[in-house]
């Protein structure tokens, strides 16, 4: 009897290595078969004088460039995304958690720049271009086959190493980057300019504010692709964060919904007529003190940001500390945290966006009421509550943040270390939008 007790004993040890042998092989296959669904590779060897890319047989053994040294580092970048490995499971569970968002595939174009770039390739390739060679950029236009293309040299990737590179392919390919595009290298002094004036209602939320400017301005609908796609005109003003500035400078100085504002523009167009920038400016937006608004408040953005990432450090430090007295047994110690950084995150969002803060239906309001505060506290701390924050109205910045800052967290603290899982919670963090 003892005996077979034994061999039981040993049969459910098994099974249960067996379990967990599937499970992170599902895991990792999974990965694996979202981005070969989702993303496609292409080199171009060349620049100077191929015209046509050549798609990427992709393989963890075999060579992938031809066995072209100058393309190391990005056999390096193209195994850790599609295999995962070593140090690359949690940038490969990233990748993953981006492409599985999209709504078309994405591409990576490679280039083998090693050699100075002529003058006009731009004319076939990406303009990311900086001192005759590619530097890291995403593009992106209605009319593409892809939802974003990220491009990458060899040159760059070969100067900054393979965690640098995937610290910036997962920048750009998020759509975070600020070289996001061939506009970014339009010298402004070299384009054509079509200036125009319009008037409109203002209004108190900034994306209702920037549909009405477009829909009030005949030369904006005219010179962009506003019957197939109205939103095409916004997304290109938002290159720029002009008109967020001067929205947030009416606010500022208290202009009511629906008061008549009058703004200066112009529509900046390259070489080939694409339009690459809409600019914006007036004269008369001025805060109560009287005086004028900054025309780029960036750097003070950058500043609140980083004070924002400190407060939130000191909350997620204290709350750690605390979890096994306040929020009951250590075993429920990561779903705390969590449910903890979801609140505080989303109410710091919903303030950056204008709104009030707010407690969930489904969270207890005991748990939660001390944690909305603290959000409203450190939002206000930002200026000593004698103004608005420049974040007011760059919602998307702090939302970008705060899933870093929570991803990071978590992934230390909690109770599981599955990127997938870690990802596709910070991701709901949107200001309880949907409430």
């Amino acid at each position: 009897m003892k005996k077979v007790k034994i061999i039981v004993e040993w049969f459910l040890i098994f099974l249960c290595f067996i379990g967990i042998y599937q499970g992170l092989w599902a895991q990792e296959n999974g990965s694996n078969s979202v981005i070969r669904e989702r993303l496609r590779v292409y080199y171009v060897s060349n620049p100077n004088t191929a015209t046509n890319m050549h798609s990427v047989a992709v393989s963890n053994t075999a060579p992938i460039f031809g066995s072209n040294p100058n393309m190391e580092a990005a056999q390096q970048l193209v195994r850790a995304i599609f295999y995962g490995g070593e140090t690359h499971t949690a940038f490969q569970g990233r990748v993953t958690a981006i492409v599985r968002g999209f709504r078309r595939p994405a591409a990576l174009i490679l280039y083998d720049d090693t050699a100075a770039l002529n003058e006009n390739v731009s004319a076939t390739w990406a303009n990311c271009i900086r001192n005759r060679h590619f530097f890291i950029c995403g593009t992106e236009e209605d009319d593409d086959d892809y939802q974003r293309i990220v491009h990458l040299g060899a040159y760059q990737m070969n100067q900054l190493g393979i965690e640098a590179i995937k610290t910036r392919f997962l920048r750009v390919l998020s759509g975070a980057s600020g070289n996001t595009g061939w506009w970014d290298t339009v010298d402004e002094d070299d384009v054509s300019r079509e200036d125009f004036e319009v008037c409109t209602p203002f209004a108190n939320d900034y994306e209702e504010f920037r549909e009405a400017v477009v829909s009030n301005s005949p030369e904006l609908r005219r010179g962009m692709i506003y019957r197939s796609n109205n939103l095409h005109a916004g997304q290109v003003i938002d290159r720029r964060p002009d008109l967020r500035h001067i929205h947030r400078g009416y606010l500022n100085a208290g202009t009511r919904a629906g008061q008549r504002v009058c703004l200066s523009g112009h529509i900046a167009r390259d070489g080939r007529g694409y339009v690459a920038l809409i600019r914006f400016s007036t004269p008369d937006v001025h805060t109560f003190e009287d005086e004028p608004v900054v025309g780029d408040s960036s750097p003070v953005q950058e500043r609140e940001l980083n004070r924002l990432r400190g407060s939130f450090n000191t909350f997620t430090d204290e709350t750690i500390a605390e979890v096994p007295t306040i929020f009951g047994r250590p075993d429920s110690h990561d779903v705390s945290l969590a449910s903890a950084i979801s609140v505080y995150c989303n109410n710091l969002i919903r303030l950056s966006r204008g709104d009030r803060t707010m407690i969930p239906a489904e969270v207890s309001r005991d748990f939660a009421r001390p944690i909305r505060d603290r959000a409203q506290r450190d939002w206000n701390n930002l200026t000593a509550n004698d103004s608005s924050p420049a974040l007011r109205g760059q919602d998307r910045a702090v939302i970008n943040n705060c899933q870093s800052w929570a991803r990071a967290v978590l992934l230390e603290h909690g109770n599981t270390t599955d990127p997938t899982t870690i990802n596709n919670f910070v991701q709901s963090f949107n200001g309880y939008r949907n409430y």
